[in-house]
C-alpha cells in the first residue's frame, strides 16, 4: 500500500499501541472512506492488528457469539455494527477478519 501522505503518521505513532478513531457524523460517507483508508494504513504499514468497533451491548454480544460459532467474520461483524455501518462498503471490515483474532 502506497500512502505517502499518511507516512508521517509512522513517526507520530511510534510506540503507540492504541489508536481511537471517530467521525464528525455517523452519516458522512467521506469520514468512513478516510477512516477505512487510515485503518488499512495502520494495519499494513504500522502493524496494528486489532480492530474494535463501538456498538450496542446486545448487538456486540450477537456479533461475538456469531464469531465464536463459526459464522463468516464479515457477517458476524455486521451483526454488531450499528445499522449505518454494516451494509455500506466503507463500513465493512477493511480486509479479511482473521478467526485467530477471535479465538485469542
Amino acid at each position: 500500500m502506497t500512502s505517502p501522505d499518511l507516512r508521517p503518521l509512522g513517526k507520530l505513532l511510534k510506540g503507540v499501541r492504541i489508536v481511537l478513531l471517530g467521525e464528525a457524523s455517523h452519516f458522512d460517507g467521506t469520514d468512513f472512506l478516510a477512516k477505512t483508508r487510515l485503518i488499512k494504513f495502520l494495519h499494513t504499514e504500522l502493524g496494528f492488528d486489532v480492530l474494535a468497533f463501538r456498538g450496542g451491548n446486545l448487538s456486540d454480544e450477537a456479533a461475538w457469539q456469531a464469531f465464536r460459532t463459526g459464522v463468516d467474520p464479515q457477517e458476524a461483524f455486521s451483526k454488531g455494527a450499528f445499522w449505518m455501518w454494516g451494509p455500506v462498503r466503507a463500513g465493512r471490515a477493511p480486509g479479511p477478519v482473521h478467526r485467530s483474532v477471535v479465538e485469542n
